[in-house]
């Protein structure tokens, strides 16, 4: 009897202490510092709602078009009235609390009825691996606490008679209030109403079925317990009706998911894909697979609860949140499929099984929290309290403190939630994270900066004397080329004054902040272009733009700076000095900066040196250039080998790079391989003609984008007689030709386009404007549908569905 007892002691012991350790590791997985933008726009409603005691019924921070009204007025609420309490750092404990309580709940409801706990730890440690991309300070988390509790309650009633439910109506009204996700609470409730209506039909017509061998695991509601339910649904309906909006929170974020704007810019609101979300591909299949174990005593509720939740993380990378209740389902499954086997269950359930699953949840804790590979994936997700500024303008935003610079701003919408927490109403934002701006201003906010007419219309409506841009991504370096002037904004009216690693920051001229354009502009540098060879050739500009780098780098200590800093001096020969600027360089641009430094030790005869500065590019990240680079260097030293393997890897990135072709026929050649050095020579005569090519088709562009047209014809043409298997500067010309009003032509060289190439986008959308303007609308359209199939995202993808509405709505009339 002793034994016994110290035995059920012991149980308890490991329960409470595995419970423990699995709490206060999501706790610290949770204390991460305030990195996401979106935070600061709820902070600041929380403000004005407890300044103001009041929700506002009108927007109070932007004034560029008409929101939505702030329909998680409680969400900001709370966590204003933590940072109160403990400033940010209040904050991120909050948030961190909220997490641990969510996991908490899951991890509970994973461990019913079978309470393997080595099953439940590892199912939990992988969806927390794909969720913590999520632990974030939004009002999705207070979505996930109820929907956790909601299942929790409702589990907890059916299976031990526990009273958790009662407390729904009142959760499921807290939900509504901070959150727009209230329909979500139909999951639950409907689940175990249309699950457990199920079994009680099937027992009625099929007594003992339901608990022969085909028993479910989890028991199913009895009729008494259905009833309960029924009614605690409609009353946590009516409940969440108690609220500001009433209906419109089962309706609001519809608006958002249905804007292509919202779905195509917004990167959280795209469909993961295979290539970059393989975790919750195979993650999702094996939760799919696991009914599929089990299903000779599968719960018809847990799998009507399951689906939705094994959907919706692939409509939306934002959703991947589920994929948490995902592992819940998961952990029952394969419990129950253990729980078949006496043997089986022995072994998972043992001590040894327990304390090693344990362990490993720590240790994939543990190298999350210390940002160890390849658990560790986003350098974002910093442990700690308070504020990372990976993604915040404090920088360009403390330069306008300094130099006095307030009133309205025209940004990107990712800062705008923090230029209204930290300045209002000194500074107010043109969009906010939110991004409730109408259409049309919408897609004008993303094009004004490279649209001069458009930038002047926008200023002189809503009165903007500062412009503050991020970086663009630009996939081809040809991009840079084919654009004159600065590749953000080109505009005279505009002053470049301040750069760092994330923004940059424009005034007016002639406006109120002349003076300190006069003090502070740059002139000569780009920085989202680089520097110019044009510069670098004269010394007057030379010298100007290292007054303006050492400028930068004094103030700002941008990386961005350090690295134009240490290429430019290796210019001038100043090879000594480029190294130790290279060597100030911080991650966001480390692998140019090792490149560079590479160059520099190779300009000094230090080829050692430069062979280590090349290898450690490389191991950031594959570049066909630095390969060719580093096998020059292993020729140098004499490593024969070694250089053939560089120079292979470089082509096998970049076939055009005309002069490995030779010089790895000559290592051939050396070697006794004269069939491959003969191969490697025509190899190299093909790409030269595919290098005239594309620089004529880059002349071409530039000239096209200048309205230069003859020019442009002329370059295209001859990109074509050097590469003419190529759609692209069939297509180009197609455009050339369609501006210059010479239709058939237009429509000539988009048919070459795509007799070359069915699949080519651009020319089905050309087409489509020839067709439009000779009034072939039923074509038009064909060649719109089919530039969409091509092409389901983007800009143009947007004018092409205003296009085919706009005919079929002309045709209906």
């Amino acid at each position: 009897m002793s034994s016994a007892a110290d035995g059920a002691r012991g149980s308890v012991a490991t329960d409470r202490a595995v419970t423990v350790l699995f709490l206060v590791t999501v706790f610290l997985l949770g204390l991460m510092k305030l990195v996401d933008t979106d935070p600061w726009t709820h902070l600041s409603f929380g403000r004005w709602i407890w300044e103001h005691r009041s929700i506002p019924s009108t927007e109070p921070f932007i004034t560029t078009g008409d929101p939505f009204p702030y329909n998680n007025w409680l969400f900001g609420l709370i966590y204003y009235l933590a940072y109160l309490a403990g400033g940010i750092d209040g904050v991120v404990l909050l948030k961190a609390a909220i997490v641990t309580a969510i996991f908490g709940m899951l991890f509970r409801d994973a461990l019913r009825p079978y309470r393997n706990w080595a099953v439940a730890l590892l199912a939990m440690a992988v969806a927390i691996l794909l969720v913590r991309v999520r632990f974030v300070e939004r009002p999705d988390t207070f979505m996930m606490l109820s929907l956790a509790f909601s299942f929790l309650a409702l589990n907890a009633y059916v299976q031990d008679g526990r009273r958790l439910i009662y407390a729904l109506p009142l959760v499921h009204m807290l939900w509504a209030n901070t959150h727009t996700s209230i329909a979500l609470m139909v999951v639950p409730f409907g689940a175990f109403l249309a699950g457990g209506g199920m079994l009680a039909l099937i027992e009625r017509h099929r007594p003992g079925w339901a608990t022969g061998r085909h028993v479910s695991f989890a028991p199913a509601p009895t009729a008494a317990q259905l009833k309960t339910i029924a009614v605690l649904f409609a009353l946590s309906f009516a409940a969440s009706l108690v609220s500001p909006y009433f209906i419109d929170q089962y309706v609001h974020s519809t608006g958002a998911i249905a804007s292509d704007w919202w779905r195509q810019e917004i990167t959280e609101l795209q469909q993961p894909r295979w290539q970059t979300a393989k975790l919750l591909y195979v993650f999702s299949a094996l939760v799919a697979l696991s009914f599929l174990v089990n299903r000779r005593r599968v719960s018809p509720i847990d799998l009507l609860a399951a689906v939705p939740f094994l959907v919706l993380p692939f409509t939306a990378t934002r959703f991947v949140w589920f994929t948490a209740i995902g592992a819940v389902f998961l952990a029952r499954n394969l419990s129950a499929a253990i729980d078949g086997s006496a043997a089986w269950r022995r072994r998972a359930r043992s001590l040894p099984a327990v304390v090693a699953a344990s362990l490993a949840f720590v240790v994939l804790g543990a190298m999350q929290i210390l940002q160890i590979r390849p658990v560790h994936t986003d350098d974002s997700l910093e442990f700690g309290l308070g504020i990372s500024y990976r993604y915040l303008p404090e920088g360009a935003l403390a330069y306008m403190d300094e130099r006095g610079i307030a009133g309205p701003v025209l940004n990107v919408f990712q800062w705008g939630g923090y230029i209204t927490w930290r300045d209002f109403p000194r500074r107010k934002p043109f969009i906010d994270g939110r991004g409730f701006l109408q259409d049309d201003l919408l897609e004008q906010t993303g094009t004004a900066f490279r649209n001069r007419a458009l930038l002047d219309t926008l200023r002189s409506k809503y009165g903007f004397e500062v412009l503050m841009s991020q970086y663009p991504i630009v996939r081809s370096k040809a991009a840079y080329e084919m654009v004159e002037g600065d590749f953000v904004l080109d505009h005279p009216d505009w002053a470049l004054v301040h750069w760092d690693d994330l923004s940059l920051t424009y005034l007016r001229r002639g406006g109120p902040y002349d003076e300190v354009i006069a003090r502070d502009e740059y002139r000569t540098i780009r920085p989202a272009k680089g520097i110019e060879r044009a510069v670098v050739a004269d010394p007057d500009a030379r010298q100007k733009l290292l007054a303006e780098l050492q400028r930068n780098v004094a103030q700002t200590g941008s990386s961005r700076g350090y690295y134009f800093l240490g290429a430019l001096l290796a210019e001038m020969g100043r090879y000594k000095e480029a190294i130790e600027a290279f060597a100030k360089v911080g991650q966001v641009h480390r692998r140019e900066a090792e490149a560079g430094a590479g160059d520099a030790w190779a300009a000094l005869g230090k080829w050692d040196e430069a062979i280590a500065h090349y290898e450690r590019a490389l191991d950031i990240r594959e570049d066909a250039g630095v390969y060719q680079k580093l096998g020059l260097a292993q020729q140098k030293v004499g490593d024969r080998q070694a250089a053939i393997d560089s120079f292979e890897r470089a082509l096998e990135l970049n076939p055009n790079l005309v002069s490995v072709y030779r010089d790895l026929a000559g290592l051939y050649r050396a070697a006794g391989g004269a069939d491959r050095a003969d191969a490697l020579q025509q190899q190299a005569e093909k790409a030269q003609r595919d290098k005239q090519g594309e620089e004529h088709f880059v002349r071409a562009t530039k000239a096209y984008l200048s309205r230069d047209y003859p020019l442009a014809i002329a370059e295209y043409l001859k990109s074509i007689e050097a590469n003419p298997l190529s759609p692209v500067p069939y297509g180009n010309l197609g455009y050339v030709y369609f501006d210059s009003g010479d239709l058939d032509r237009a429509y000539e060289y988009h048919r070459k386009a795509l007799d070359i190439d069915v699949g080519s986008a651009i020319s089905h959308y050309g087409l489509a404007l020839v067709y439009r303007a000779r009034g072939d609308e039923a074509s038009a359209i064909r060649h719109w549908e089919e530039y969409l199939r091509l092409e389901p995202a983007g800009y143009y993808t947007r004018r092409a569905k205003e296009q085919i509405e706009a005919l079929r709505a002309g045709a209906a009339q």
